[in-house]
C-alpha cells in the first residue's frame, strides 16, 4: 500500500504530512481525520475501547455487533 508520490521521493522520508498521508491512506481514512487533534484523541481513545470491549465479547457477540455495525454503515 505504498504511496507512489513517497515512494518516487516527491516527499522526504521525514516530511510530516507525507507521513500522515501514509498513515490516512493505511487506515482508509481522510488526512484531515488527524488535523482536529481533539477529535483525533477521541477517536483513538474510543478506538482503544471498543477493541477492549470485542475481546471480552464472545464469539456470537461479535458476530451480532459486527452485523449491527454494518447495518448502520449502510443506512448512512
Amino acid at each position: 500500500m505504498a504511496d507512489p508520490e513517497f515512494e518516487g521521493g516527491k516527499f522526504g522520508p521525514n516530511d510530516k504530512r507525507s507521513m500522515l498521508r501514509q498513515i490516512a491512506h493505511a487506515l482508509g481514512v481522510p488526512e484531515d481525520a488527524f488535523l482536529d487533534e481533539s477529535e483525533a484523541l477521541a477517536t483513538i481513545d474510543m478506538t482503544g475501547d471498543l477493541l477492549r470491549v470485542w475481546h471480552a465479547l464472545t464469539l456470537s457477540d461479535r458476530r451480532l455487533l459486527l452485523q449491527m455495525a454494518r447495518g448502520m454503515i449502510s443506512r448512512g
